[in-house]
């Protein structure tokens, strides 16, 4: 069976909430006229012109953090070294990039 989502690319949004933490979303949609559109490791990704320094270096991984409870994460290249040990400590050395 073929989903309608394989025509799709992934779009993805991100902003800085008031409390100054990141929150990002991403789901598949046909890519607008005005958005960015390239593929990454097979996938297609659509990115708002608006969104596009915000975004622009960032890494998604896909990790377990307890058996059987898997997330998206979201690292910038600007985190520092304190976040991402922060993601180690949280059970995420079998993280794999996007």
């Amino acid at each position: 069976m073929q989903s309608d989502a394989d025509e799709m690319g992934l779009r993805i949004a991100a902003w800085r909430d008031p409390d100054v933490s990141d929150s990002q979303v991403m789901g598949f949609h046909e890519a607008r006229n005005d958005e960015l559109v390239d593929s990454v490791e097979g996938i297609v990704l659509a990115v708002s012109p608006a969104q596009r320094d915000r975004l622009d270096g960032m890494t998604i991984d896909h990790c377990e953090f307890e058996a059987g409870d898997f997330r998206f994460i979201f690292v910038y290249p600007n985190d520092t070294a304190d976040a991402a040990a922060a993601l180690k400590g949280r059970g995420t050395d079998g993280c794999s990039a996007i």
